[in-house]
């Protein structure tokens, strides 16, 4: 954490994620050398749909834009000892 974002680093990658709405993030990192991703991501009230926004930048320009739309398919018990 720093400041109101979490920051990341772990091998390829380098970034950080912001909560900018109670249901929107977002998230900026450093996929590669001169290539740079800004993602949105929106989470829907039910806690079931995710969208999701990536903007992908080479040497600064806006090379392309990727949507995803994802649906969570089942539940995953997470043990607790």
């Amino acid at each position: 954490m720093a400041d109101d974002r979490v920051v990341f680093g772990h091998g390829r990658i380098h970034g950080e994620c912001r909560a900018i709405e109670s249901d929107a993030l977002c998230l900026t990192n450093a996929a590669e050398p001169g290539l740079s991703v800004a993602e949105m991501i929106q989470l829907s009230a039910d806690g079931l749909h995710r969208a999701r926004k990536w903007h992908w930048y080479r040497r600064g320009a806006l090379e392309k834009v990727t949507l995803v739309r994802e649906r969570r398919v089942g539940s995953q018990a997470v043990a607790r000892g």
